[in-house]
Parts: structure tokens; sequence; C-alpha cells
């Protein structure tokens, strides 16, 4: 019985695929939050309408308008430090949605992580 040759990507193409998946699941978590004060959430109407009005509003759904590839890019490539990379990436996020570099969000983090011992 022959066995089947795995067909091997490029790595530029698995690399690619990783960093979809992985901006996939981040806009999802973003989803499932309870961010509602971020201004790149947008409400969408069927009828592709930004303006809401009292019937469409039922059929309104939320979208994040936010491009996460380069974040999750960067974080994917960069040598992580001993927090892991789901931390990692949580600070990536929540740095591109304040405006700020992950290094500050981690460093507040960590600082709030003290105070509080």
């Amino acid at each position: 019985m022959q066995r089947a040759k795995l067909q091997r990507l490029p790595g530029d193409v698995t690399k690619d695929r990783r960093v979809e998946r992985v901006t996939c699941t981040a806009i999802d978590v973003l989803g499932a939050s309870a961010i509602n004060w971020s201004g790149y959430l947008v409400w969408e109407t069927p009828d592709g309408n930004d303006s809401l009005t009292i019937v469409t509003a039922v059929d309104a759904r939320e979208r994040w308008d936010i491009d996460l590839h380069p974040v999750v890019r960067t974080t994917l490539s960069e040598r992580r430090s001993r927090d892991g990379l789901p931390a990692s990436l949580a600070y990536a996020v929540l740095a591109a949605l304040l405006g700020q570099r992950p290094i500050r969000i981690r460093n507040a983090v960590e600082n709030y992580r003290r105070k509080h011992r």
C-alpha cells in the first residue's frame, strides 16, 4: 500500500494561512467581548445603509472595522516574552484598539499586577 505524499506548501502560504486564522479568531473574540466603546465597532443594516432607524435597528448587526492582519503578522513573527502567544496577541489587539504600542499595554498590566499582589 502506497502512502499518499503530503503536499508541502511554500512557507509564505502557510504563514499567511496562520495569520488569517489567528486574525479571524481575534475578530471573533472581539465580537464576543463586551467592548462597545470602540470607534472600530460599526453597525451594518441589511440594505447597506449606515443610518439606523427604529425599523432597521432590529436587523442591524455589529461589525469590527479594523484590519488586524498587520498586528497579528508582527506578533507571530516576534520573539515572545514569558507571557506567551495568547497574552502577546491580547496586548497587540488592545494596543491597536487604543492606538498605542503593545509594550505600553503590557507594562500597564504588569504595573497593575505588581500593585495588587
